[in-house]
């Protein structure tokens, strides 16, 4: 039989159980209609089989109830009702509400961070200002839910595919009208990650309000730097900029110098990414030739009276700087180095991101002037 709970009485439950050193447990309680706002639903005790949950309310029913401001930070919420319930401001952190349902919750400014929604519903969600870094995705059906101000979506983890209706598309796009570029870097990151397909992202671009088109960009990159060019290649396509990157290019059997010729041809613009390994002879030699190869790309179309620069440098170290001698080395130095330094602090790279994307588009403003 389901327990109903009110205020007084989930109180003196949990505090019964904190003076017993034990983690709450009431599984398949009822909550539903009541104003719990501001409580505290854990203790600070582990639950004996699983330590990490600090409270465990497995298929508990808490529909329509006020849970404004409330802690749930390590419960086990799996399979919980949260049906058109007030959760703004609460606090979900590491919670673990696997298959819950969330319709017609309220969740602005809610903290989910690394909480766990693998096969949760978010369906007709507000999820303003909510956070989701390190949350877990997988099979998390997300419909008529607006995307466009929830943070830390480029963080989140997908263990699988998750399924997302048009809707949420539709109402996404809207909400990205006036948002920030890198805000909508975030979200389209989130889309992909989730299983949804490049042809349809663009698609869902288009319906922006502003949709961005930028330069085609060839990167270039040492293959001991992969896991920042994936990073960088990652990004820059959610941004909307296509982006020609080997590993995605380039395909068994094609002669590689070929190949990265053709790409520099191709493409409008060459993003160096600077680094020791990309630019010390013994593992950057082809280096100087994929510079050389813009410089004249770049020689040629100011023939044409186009003063857009083609090679725009980053860099991850201080190599570039400092130790290489390479003989375009002054030519290199002459441009803005975008800094990537510091690029696993993630406001940095966000900042850095965000320059380079100007740097990308400057040429394109130039030309709708």
């Amino acid at each position: 039989m389901n327990l109903q709970f009110d205020r007084r009485k989930l109180s003196a439950e949990v505090k019964k159980a904190i003076a017993q050193r034990k983690a709450p447990v009431l599984v398949g309680a009822m909550f539903a209609g009541q104003d719990f706002s501001g409580l505290d639903f854990t203790s600070l005790f582990g639950y004996p089989s699983d330590p990490r949950f600090k409270a465990i309310y497995n298929g508990s029913d808490f529909r329509n109830a006020k849970l404004k401001g409330c802690c749930f930070q390590g419960a086990d919420l799996a399979s919980v009702n949260f049906r058109g319930t007030d959760l703004s401001k609460a606090n979900l952190e590491n919670s673990n509400p696997y298959t819950a349902l969330f319709q017609g919750a309220n969740l602005t400014g809610a903290n989910l961070r690394g909480a766990n929604l693998h096969s949760a519903e978010l369906h007709e969600v507000i999820l303003k200002h909510a956070d989701v870094t390190h949350a877990r995705f997988g099979l998390t059906s997300i419909a008529q839910t607006d995307l466009s101000l929830v943070k830390g979506l480029e963080q989140a983890v997908h263990i699988a595919p998750s399924p997302i209706d048009a809707a949420t598309l539709r109402r996404t796009a809207a909400g990205l009208a006036d948002a920030s570029d890198l805000q909508r870097a975030s979200v389209f990151r989130f889309l992909s990650n989730a299983g949804i397909d490049d042809e349809l992202l663009q698609v869902v671009r288009a319906w922006i309000g502003k949709p961005i088109e930028f330069y085609s960009v060839f990167v270039s990159h040492s293959s001991l730097d992969k896991e920042f060019a994936r990073k960088l290649y990652s990004d820059l396509r959610a941004l909307g900029v296509r982006c020609w990157f080997d590993e995605h290019e380039i395909l068994p059997g094609d002669n590689l110098m070929e190949e990265v010729d053709r790409g520099i041809r191709m493409w409008d613009k060459m993003l160096l990414i600077c680094s020791e390994n990309s630019l010390r002879p013994n593992t950057g030699w082809w280096v100087e030739q994929e510079i050389e190869r813009a410089l004249k790309k770049e020689r040629e179309s100011r023939k044409t009276g186009n003063k857009v620069s083609v090679l725009l440098p980053v860099t991850i170290d201080n190599y570039v700087f400092s130790d290489w001698e390479g003989p375009t080395k002054a030519t290199i130095l002459a441009r803005h180095v975008g800094d990537f330094r510091e690029w696993r602090n993630h406001s940095k790279y966000a900042q850095a991101l965000n320059q380079l994307r100007s740097a990308i588009d400057a040429g394109r403003r130039m030309e709708m002037k």
